[in-house]
């Protein structure tokens, strides 16, 4: 992952300042449900619509849930706890929300998680993640996907100016590909985001939980998940 991004981490810092991420999802809501208006009428009308168009048309619950899911499990408190960039036109952004915009920008919305979590574990041997920010990033990844979707779906059915005016953070930046094509991949991304299994996940890549999965008495990693997830 990039130097810029390494240098953001470096020096992030707890700062309960900063906009609320999960406020970003009100937004997205309305904008792309006048997408969605726009492309019905299309079909209505016996327009041609695009192959973007047929994604959204038959996929937009995938969008719908994601976004309840990051209102619910992203509070301004949990948001409140992350570690903020400090200076920059990314200020007062929690550093994990950089780090899943990036991931999203370099996998081109196609999301390999496998392949995301090796990257994960070479990333934190100079960056460890804390606890919530590993549980926050599959909610960013969804946020990301999901900006990619309404900025997509925007440009196409003339809502660019409407993406401009409720100032969301910058989308990932995704050069050579079309806006049909960004929106295939991310609805494929968002089903594979919602079927993925996020403690393992989790387990995998903690680094507080490699040290107590070291347990001399070999106790620890033979609890189960949520007496694990206690200590």
């Amino acid at each position: 992952l990039s130097e810029t991004l390494s240098e953001a981490f470096s020096s992030a810092r707890r700062d309960r300042k900063g906009p609320l991420l999960a406020r970003s999802a009100q937004s997205l809501r309305s904008i792309l449900a006048e997408a969605i208006s726009r492309f019905r009428a299309a079909s209505n009308q016996e327009l041609a619509i695009s192959y973007a168009a047929e994604w959204v048309l038959d996929n937009d619950y995938l969008v719908f849930q994601a976004l309840r899911l990051l209102e619910e499990d992203f509070p301004p408190k949990f948001n409140n706890q992350l570690p903020k960039v400090v200076e920059g036109p990314e200020r007062g952004l929690p550093r994990v929300y950089l780090l899943a915009r990036e991931i999203v920008a370099r996998w081109k919305a196609n999301l390999d998680l496998e392949m995301i979590e090796q990257a994960l574990l070479e990333f934190q041997a100079d960056h460890p993640l804390s606890i919530g920010e590993l549980w926050a990033l599959p909610l960013l990844l969804r946020l990301c996907t999901i900006q990619l979707i309404c900025e997509s779906a925007a440009h196409i059915t003339g809502l660019s100016d409407e993406i401009e005016r409720v100032n969301l953070p910058h989308a990932p930046e995704i050069p050579g590909m079309t806006d049909d094509e960004i929106i295939a991949s991310s609805f494929v991304s968002l089903r594979a985001l919602a079927s993925y299994d996020w403690k393992e996940f989790f387990e995998r890549l903690n680094v507080t939980e490699k040290i107590l999965s070291a347990d001399p008495a070999g106790v620890y990693p033979h609890m189960d998940f949520e007496t694990r997830d206690g200590y």
